[in-house]
């Protein structure tokens, strides 16, 4: 079955990847469902407002399955990957890593959105909103019966409220200063609207009386350097290139009685930032070397790496720290 058939934006493209919502003609997929008990549908593309072929995007075909289990009300949504599910941190290069069993569709959309790989944070929402669980299953190992799955989970223990640790490499940072921030406005629209021109995004904003510092994944170097070029004609710029964002992602993070250690623990390394999210989900600390080994640590300490660990998750049903 042809996707054009039965997806479309309400937008016109105006880029390589179309930035609408993206609606499914159930009535069509419900009507071939009648004549066959499977169907196939390429993911990535529909039609746009105007009638024209569109692409959904980074994780298009993540995408593509949500909103068609949204729009048929599916009982569950399965994701056929590479791996069993979520890690506690990516395990190439952190140790004693293990599958989060459960987890809400809140906490996975913010795993993903800082980091993870595993799953797209667009394909999340059509399926939180018709409350329809997504399992991540394994084409290599589909008999195993340790997966990931996100639901509407609610956890409010202090004692288990943390789920991942992930790292975002590549990064860049901009240390934006001007004495003339205090007691001023229109600074920050200011300062990011050249962001903006030249099509940079930013995950991490820090601001303070004189100074803005913000994190951006963004690899085209000429870019950047005209972004700096315009902001110096005002501000004192300087960029640090190739960091890494480690952050601790949970549910209602601040209630967790091992915050306190968690900062401790930076005392050994050299933090260019630290931010946490206005959600209440994420901590992250930028580093610019050392950042495996402070993930690690981090890791250890909040996992409890020499506890029977997956033995307390798989056999008595406690989710995270």
């Amino acid at each position: 079955m042809s996707s054009f058939d039965i997806i479309k934006s309400n937008l016109p493209n105006n880029g390589l990847y179309n930035k609408g919502e993206f609606t499914v003609n159930a009535e069509k997929i419900l009507t071939v469902f009648q004549e066959s008990n499977v169907i196939i549908v390429p993911g990535f593309s529909g039609y746009s407002s105007d009638n024209k072929p569109c692409l959904l995007g980074r994780g298009g075909s993540d995408t593509t399955g949500s909103i068609l289990a949204s729009a048929i009300n599916a009982s569950v949504y399965e994701i056929w990957t590479d791996v069993n599910g979520l890690y506690s941190s990516d395990p190439r290069v952190i140790t004693d890593t293990f599958i989060i069993p459960h987890i809400s569709y809140n906490v996975s959309q913010e795993i993903a959105a800082m980091g993870a790989k595993i799953i797209h944070p667009f394909c999340i929402l059509p399926c939180a909103e018709k409350n329809i669980p997504i399992v991540i299953k394994n084409t290599f190992d589909p008999s195993t019966k340790v997966n990931t799955v996100i639901s509407n989970f609610q956890n409010y223990s202090i004692y288990n409220n943390l789920f991942a640790i992930t790292l975002q490499k590549n990064v860049t940072v901009f240390k934006i200063t001007s004495i003339n921030m205090w007691n001023n406005f229109g600074f920050v629209y200011d300062i990011f609207s050249i962001f903006k021109k030249y099509n940079v995004d930013v995950n991490i904003i820090n601001t303070s009386q004189f100074n803005i510092t913000t994190t951006t994944e963004d690899t085209n170097i000429t870019n950047l350097f005209y972004v700096k070029e315009e902001l110096e004609k005002k501000y004192n710029v300087e960029l640090q290139f190739d960091n890494t964002i480690v952050s601790v992602i949970g549910d209602n993070i601040k209630t967790n009685y091992k915050i306190g250690e968690m900062f401790n623990k930076c005392r050994n390394y050299n933090i260019i930032m630290t931010s946490y999210s206005s959600n209440d989900m994420t901590i992250s600390w930028v580093l610019k070397d050392k950042y495996n080994e402070f993930a690690q640590e981090l890791h250890n300490y909040l996992f409890e790496k020499n506890k029977t660990y997956k033995q307390i998750i798989y056999e008595d049903g406690v989710y995270g720290c």
